[in-house]
């Protein structure tokens, strides 16, 4: 069937589904931002951050030191897992038959 024929609801759906996993995306991150870190460490890190910008020497040994704290903190591998699952789930078939 062209694309021209194709109901309009069924393209609108397959465009809004990288959009739809990018929102799940942040709403993983932000919910795993807050339940790693308490708010005192969460204003440290981003302070931090903002003053290496981007590059570790930028930071005094001991600043270093505090960055890989909170860093190990916020467990990146457990957010990289939760992630993944969110993309996976969001990505399973739904068991419905599409028609073509």
């Amino acid at each position: 069937m062209p694309s021209l024929l194709r109901p309009a609801s069924r393209i609108a759906g397959r465009k809004a589904v990288p959009a739809l996993i990018a929102a799940d995306l942040a709403r993983v991150t932000s919910r795993h931002w807050r339940e790693s870190l308490s708010s005192s460490d969460r204003r440290r890190l981003v302070t931090l951050l903002k003053d290496s910008r981007g590059r570790p020497g930028n930071l005094s040994p001991k600043d270093r030191r505090e960055l890989q704290r909170l860093a190990s903190e916020f467990d990146l591998p457990r957010l990289a897992r939760a992630m993944a699952t969110s993309v996976v789930l969001a990505k399973a078939p739904t068991g419905r038959k599409r028609r073509r």
